[in-house]
């Protein structure tokens, strides 16, 4: 077989693979009804429905990216910003008339499928991520409807789902984790945790199951007709070898590219939700009760990635993937249960695995990877920081070859550098001896253009850390944004008012979270335990969280000051999260001196 022969086979099957993805082999499913789905009030129904506005259709315009790659239609936002004088009204002619009938012309709903590699050798279909390039009509639609959509989403979305919701959090989840491991250690019980893998799950979504859930959720008819509309009418071809194959239409799933489809897989994802809170409320299914009257947590939710939380047992297991098939038929969201994982805690490695054989899955071990972080993991040890010192390593390796100017090199220590660890530093504290070695490979880049030769600093680290107007060249220190990141919790733990994490941090430890007794502040999980220290040794040195603001009317309101040292000098740096207060002038009190020039910023700003 010639080369040409394999790249035309290979691009065949990539094609076949899309397709056969998005056709339902099973167009026949069992419905999915409860009562327990949250329901939107009429009101809010209405709203969803009223009609759309010019200002609604240019505001949705300016919030698509304008450097974006096309879809078929070739138009950029950059482009349509650029003549919205002149075709603004054409296209808002376009959006009413979909409002009017909740259908989209053939031609306007098609896109081109990319495939990105998950893998650095992919080898079949499953190793490819589907992406679709939709054309800019569509988009503008489906932002409209988004931008409504956001508005009333939380309403009928449960705390156990972290994704897409305004003041949710991905890290909310491996908190939770974190610190539920911990107490199950100590409590010693035993319990099990479920990490499953959804397969396709964008791809293989039922519409008429999402249809069902939407109506059940008291979403009124033309809202479903326009959701109806716009997934039906969607048709793509994939980019295969530089050339476009044949277009085909689809007759399921939602299109990662679209910003429609986020909002729509957590609503289908909540009858999931719904399914384990009827299981559990017939005894199906026994979760992780917390004490003192906490929460009992039986799963988690970031889109697709759910992990679950059970009391040790094998029919508790068996009876819980039982749940997931039976969501599986309805919803068409299928477990892959060879890439699912099962941990245990209080028992032997035999019984782990004992398990895992009767629900058909692999045998996992305890730390372990979720959204990205660790979990159940001493992240006080230097070894468990090995990942991003091999990011750094990795990005310093690919650098050392180019001749780059102090410019270029102040520009990656910024830009890329001193991002790198951003992830980890939002929950956990990092050793000093980490933050040492961090800083000394940015050192060394940054003079040297290397770190194999530690060349001659002119200056002193901590002065070129400094920001400008003391002087320094603003790169900013690994350690103060580790401690900045870290206050960010104190802050939402002391203004979130319901929260599913700050309900488990208060049944762990107590209404204050902690913050009262930081001298029991090793007995709690290392995660919130070093969150617990850090506001009291901060403390301790002057450096108070908590300080007082004050509007023009003369109300005051607790916020987060976040502060530190810097080259000797005390540097504040105030976080405006004053997002239920409205517009307002505000003064800021530092014990006795006063910033007197007032701050004017939108809530949108401030919550920014």
């Amino acid at each position: 077989m010639t080369p040409c022969t394999k790249k035309r086979l290979k691009g065949q099957l990539k094609w076949s693979g899309v397709v056969h993805a998005h056709n339902d082999q099973e167009p026949s499913r069992p419905n999915f009804t409860s009562h327990k789905f949250k329901k939107l009030s009429i009101e809010s129904s209405l709203e969803l429905e009223s009609p759309i506005s010019f200002n609604e259709v240019q505001s949705a315009v300016w919030l698509c990216g304008s450097d974006k790659s096309p879809g078929p239609d070739g138009f950029t936002f950059a482009f349509i910003r650029n003549f919205w004088d002149k075709i603004g009204r054409d296209i808002y002619m376009a959006v009413k008339d979909f409002e009017r009938s909740g259908n989209i012309d053939k031609g306007c709903n098609s896109s081109f499928i990319t495939l990105v590699p998950k893998s650095k050798d992919p080898n079949t279909f499953d190793d490819y991520r589907p992406i679709s390039l939709i054309g800019s009509t569509y988009k503008i639609i489906s932002k409209v409807l988004v931008e409504r959509l956001k508005k009333v989403i939380p309403l009928v979305i449960s705390p156990t789902q972290s994704a897409f919701i305004k003041d949710r959090y991905i890290l909310d989840g491996p908190l939770i984790v974190n610190e539920v491991i911990s107490w199950l250690r100590k409590s010693k019980s035993k319990a099990f945790l479920f990490k499953v893998d959804f397969e396709k799950a964008f791809d293989c979504l039922n519409w008429d199951y999402l249809d069902s859930v939407m109506e059940q959720m008291n979403f009124g008819g033309k809202w479903r007709s326009w959701i109806r509309g716009c997934l039906s009418s969607a048709r793509a071809s994939v980019i295969v070898n530089g050339s476009t194959t044949k277009e085909f239409s689809f007759e399921r799933g939602i299109r990662q590219g679209d910003p429609l489809s986020p909002f729509l897989f957590i609503m289908a994802a909540e009858g999931l939700n719904v399914a384990m809170e009827e299981a559990m409320e017939h005894r199906i299914f026994k979760g992780i009760t917390l004490p003192k009257s906490g929460p009992v947590l039986s799963h988690l939710q970031y889109a697709d990635d759910v992990i679950f939380l059970g009391s040790w047992s094998t029919s508790n297991a068996k009876n819980l993937t039982r749940i997931l098939r039976c969501f599986e038929l309805s919803s068409g969201l299928r477990i892959n249960m060879s890439k699912s994982k099962i941990y245990g805690l209080g028992v032997s490695n035999l019984e782990i695995e004992l398990l895992a054989r009767s629900v058909y899955c692999s045998v996992g071990c305890i730390p372990f990877m979720y959204l990205g972080i660790p979990v159940g993991a001493a992240m006080s040890r230097i070894s468990q920081w090995s990942t991003l010192i091999n990011k750094f390593q990795t990005r310093l390796s690919k650098w050392k070859a180019s001749s780059l100017s102090f410019g270029g090199r102040l520009t990656l220590c910024k830009a890329v550098l001193g991002s790198l660890g951003t992830y980890l530093f939002s929950l956990y504290k990092a050793p000093v001896k980490i933050i040492h070695t961090l800083e000394s490979y940015r050192r060394r880049f940054f003079w040297g253009g290397s770190t194999d030769i530690n060349k001659m600093s002119w200056i002193a680290w901590d002065k070129v850390l400094a920001g400008g107007v003391d002087g320094g060249l603003g790169i900013g220190s690994l350690k103060a944004q580790n401690l900045a990141l870290l206050g960010k919790w104190w802050w939402r733990f002391k203004t979130n008012k319901k929260e599913l994490w700050k309900d488990v941090i208060i049944a762990l430890y107590g209404n204050e979270g902690g913050f009262n007794a930081p001298s029991r502040a090793k007995k709690k999980g290392f995660c919130w335990g070093t969150i617990v220290n850090l506001h009291h040794t901060l403390s301790k040195h002057g450096l108070e969280f908590q300080n007082l603001f004050s509007n023009q009317s003369g109300g005051r309101v607790s916020q987060l000051v976040t502060s530190w040292m810097c080259g000797g000098r005390r540097i504040i740096v105030i976080s405006f999260r004053l997002c239920e207060l409205g517009e307002s002038s505000w003064k800021i009190t530092f014990g006795s001196s006063h910033l007197s020039r007032g701050v004017v910023c939108t809530p949108g700003e401030m919550a920014a």
